[in-house]
């Protein structure tokens, strides 16, 4: 009986500690998720920016260079520090000194090369908001303005194509599957879900859905980054009986699996000590 106490104290801190780092593994794969999205969505909407200031006509190549590097970083940064509020004075600030920028060297492959005074102030301006943000970049921005030297042969070539954004691939929904799209983003953190592949079922935990992109994070047991699924793609998987949503318990798979095993360990010891207490009632 005290073998077996010891080993049920044991197994009781073995699976306190295993399920404090499940927590934590977990906590960090949101927080990296989260991250990856912001990151994305922060990226997009800065290139789409950028691009305006890129015309379809051929510009220089260090100016489009500049936009394409840069000058998106530098929105992204600021989109970012914002939390992707687009409606403040310093990303206006930010996009008229880019468009100061755009028709200066509009200008210059014109022909019709902008003053001194005017370019200095510019280039000031440029350092000043990028060194700021990211000191490195201070160097880009003199590399760009030396297509204003006097004496600097323009390179003038047309942009290159914006590439086609890859389209999602259209699932086609049954009626009942269609129903699913407004019950599975309801769905609590800590439900599991078994998806049943080819090599067997692979049984995930809902962390986290993305509300922007409809997108769903499952963990692994341990709480690592196991799948990402759109709505769509989730709800026809259970439509079509490709995967089963299961009972929410909130603990890991390697904490019931524990305490499962606890359980039976104490269901063996009470019934260790039913038996030597009967044993003892024989014996006297």
């Amino acid at each position: 009986l005290t073998l077996l106490h010891e080993l049920n104290e044991g197994l009781s801190a073995d699976i306190g500690l295993r399920s404090k780092r499940q927590q934590a593994r977990e906590v960090r794969t949101i927080e990296a998720e989260k991250g990856k999205a912001r990151l994305d969505e922060a990226r997009s909407t800065a290139t789409e920016a950028a691009q305006q200031l890129i015309k379809a006509t051929a510009t220089p190549a260090p100016y489009q260079e500049f936009i394409n590097g840069p000058w998106i970083d530098y929105l992204t940064l600021l989109y970012l520090r914002s939390n992707g509020n687009t409606d403040t004075e310093i990303w206006r600030s930010a996009q008229a000194l880019g468009g100061r920028l755009s028709q200066s060297v509009d200008a210059l492959s014109a022909g019709d090369r902008p003053s001194d005074k005017d370019l200095n102030a510019l280039q000031d301006e440029l350092t000043q908001c990028l060194g700021d943000a990211i000191p490195h970049y201070e160097v880009n921005v003199m590399q760009l303005f030396e297509i204003f030297a006097e004496d600097n042969q323009l390179t003038i070539v047309a942009p290159e194509p914006i590439p086609e954004p890859e389209e999602p691939v259209k699932i086609k929904l049954s009626v009942s599957g269609s129903a699913l799209l407004k019950r599975l983003p309801k769905l609590q953190p800590g439900t599991w879900v078994s998806f049943h592949e080819d090599d067997g079922d692979r049984v995930v935990k809902l962390s986290w859905l993305n509300p922007k992109t409809d997108r769903f994070l499952f963990v692994d047991q341990v709480g690592g980054k196991a799948l990402v699924v759109p709505l769509r793609q989730l709800a026809d998987k259970i439509d079509r009986e490709e995967a089963h949503v299961l009972l929410a318990t909130g603990a890991s798979y390697v904490e019931s699996t524990l305490e499962r095993a606890l359980s039976l360990s104490n269901e063996r010891s009470s019934y260790i000590e039913r038996a030597l207490s009967l044993w003892n009632k024989r014996s006297s």
